[in-house]
């Protein structure tokens, strides 16, 4: 009877208890990565604060310096944003492999026993010739 008990907890609670842990995680991750977010923002450009900011009197020069450098911080932006995205989904890849995994064995985990009793004793130890 305790045996019944602990195969129906395995497969019904303890299963579902184990599905939502990994489903935890998956979303934890994608949070940490807040791919959500970088996506709403990869392509929306950043807004520096400039300590001087006249309009009028400024040079040519130091305008297309401001041009310049804004220019460049955007592409690191994007270049940084674009990286975290697919670090992100790399992740959660990865992480939706290991949980598909860990469900299959948690499945066999109870029979494995029996499946390596079975092979010990019906050949599952290769015979070496001397």
């Amino acid at each position: 009877m305790l045996i019944l008990e602990f195969f129906r907890w395995w497969y019904g609670d303890g299963l579902v208890v184990r599905i939502k842990s990994l489903f935890f995680i998956l979303s934890r991750t994608a949070d940490a990565f807040s791919i959500g977010l970088m996506f709403k923002t990869l392509f929306r450009p950043f807004k520096r604060l400039d300590a001087v900011d006249s309009g009028l009197t400024r040079s040519i020069d130091a305008i297309f310096r401001d041009l310049i450098d804004k220019l460049i911080s955007r592409l690191i932006g994007f270049f940084a944003r674009s990286f975290m995205i697919i670090a992100g989904f790399c992740s959660i890849i990865i992480l939706s492999i290991v949980s598909i995994f860990i469900i299959i064995l948690h499945l066999a985990m109870p029979v494995l026993p029996a499946i390596g009793i079975y092979l010990m004793l019906f050949g599952g130890i290769p015979y070496v010739s001397l």
